[in-house]
């Protein structure tokens, strides 16, 4: 028997994860991560993997010759592809009408609306017409993003007919949606479903917002104390997401959520899959809570510990994180350690001499710290110690100053 696995970017240890099946592992991967994939008893790789479609044609030929009974794929841009394998071959796993409505924005709106969910006015759009159709009706500001897309890549908030003009300028781009704007806080909720049941979901708080990246600004997160009345209400509010989409049987999921001014509960987005920046980590580190792992075990059939999977709330270690971009500039000098009380995790993801010009994602870093405290409180303030720390002791060279 084995495990086919799409992994376009993790370097999540799936043979530590599986050891005890004792089975075959196959991966289809990029050049880079094929150089981690070691205890594999296949590994190919693809260059353009994203949009490469002979990966889906490399997986058919090994279920011909190998007989996998799983195929796992933990990236977002896996899920609809891998979903359509399943389907073809007739293996069990995330449906391609489930995973549509999980990547599919609209759908999963279309979807949670008729089951008496607040989501924002949302329409597909084309021409500049169709944005003008919907300002017509909706007002400004509006948001402008792809329908299958991930980590707040090409979104932007268009507020005036200038910014409207200036995003038109050079043409629309295939599958694009607009929603209403959505004045409020942001949370997420990350969470695991085993057997169809949701056993386990937790709130978290961003600081700053998932599009703060685009001002340069750091992205923050800490999960809610129990004792916060937003935690129950935005619990609830997740299960009836996940009740009214066809959820596959094992999944982790990553669900972001609106309140508004007015203590409104408004639907932003959900993906099948564990959320990204440091929320698997966060939770970990917090509830014990591995959800990539518990997600990737039970989809293979290994039992799972429902008292790990599941554990009370009362144990919650005070967690949070922060992601700081780029920005644009040459890096000249870049801490390699923090010593801040409550950093368990710093990890560095640029170098001496390396040039950026801007972030493109939400989870787009050049370091990345894990944090900890006694209290929630108190992670809060460490996230922005934190960034503040970083800011003071980094240097980077503006390429203005470069003539670049």
């Amino acid at each position: 028997m084995s495990i086919l696995i799409l992994n376009r970017g993790a370097s999540y240890p799936y043979d530590q994860w599986l050891k005890e099946l004792q089975e075959e592992l196959l991966i289809l991967t990029t050049p880079k991560r094929a150089k981690e994939c070691t205890r594999y008893s296949v590994v190919k790789t693809f260059d353009n993997y994203e949009m490469n479609g002979a990966v889906e044609l490399e997986a058919i030929a090994l279920y011909r010759e190998h007989h996998f009974h799983t195929l796992l794929a933990t990236s977002e841009f896996d899920i609809l592809r891998a979903a359509k394998i399943r389907d073809y071959l007739g293996i069990s796993g995330q449906t391609y009408e489930s995973a549509l409505a999980f990547r599919n924005k609209m759908v999963m709106k279309r979807l949670l609306r008729e089951a008496g969910v607040e989501v924002p006015a949302c329409l597909v759009v084309e021409t500049a017409t169709d944005i003008r159709r919907f300002v017509d009706t909706h007002g400004f500001p509006i948001v402008c993003k792809p329908v299958d897309g991930s980590g707040s890549v090409d979104t932007c908030i268009i507020r005036s007919d200038e910014d409207l003009v200036n995003y038109i300028r050079n043409g629309i781009a295939p599958n694009t949606e607009v929603e209403s704007f959505i004045e409020g806080d942001m949370y997420h909720v990350d969470g695991l479903v085993i057997k169809g049941q949701l056993i386990f979901s937790w709130p978290s708080k961003y600081m700053n917002g998932c599009l703060a990246y685009q001002e340069g600004n750091y992205n923050g997160s800490y999960l809610l104390a129990p004792d916060d009345p937003m935690t129950p209400r935005l619990k609830d509010f997740t299960a009836q997401v996940i009740e009214a989409l066809p959820t596959p049987l094992h999944t982790s999921f990553h669900a972001e959520i609106f309140v508004t001014p007015d203590d409104r509960l408004v639907f932003c987005e959900i993906a099948s899959r564990t959320g990204g920046g440091l929320i698997q980590q966060a939770v970990k580190q917090g509830f014990g809570v591995d959800l990539t792992r518990l997600s990737i075990q039970a989809q293979c059939g290994m039992k799972i510990d429902m008292a790990e999977a599941a554990p009370h709330s009362d144990t919650m270690v005070p967690s949070g994180f922060v992601l700081i971009p780029p920005g644009k500039g040459i890096v000249r000098y870049i801490p390699e350690e923090c010593t801040l009380d409550g950093i368990t995790l710093y990890k560095v993801s640029a170098r001496p001499g390396q040039t950026f010009n801007g972030t493109e994602s939400s989870v787009d870093t050049v370091v990345s710290m894990l944090i900890k405290g006694e209290t929630v409180q108190e992670v809060q303030a460490r996230i922005v110690r934190a960034a503040e720390w970083f800011k003071a002791h980094v240097s980077m060279e503006a390429i203005e100053m470069m003539g670049v």
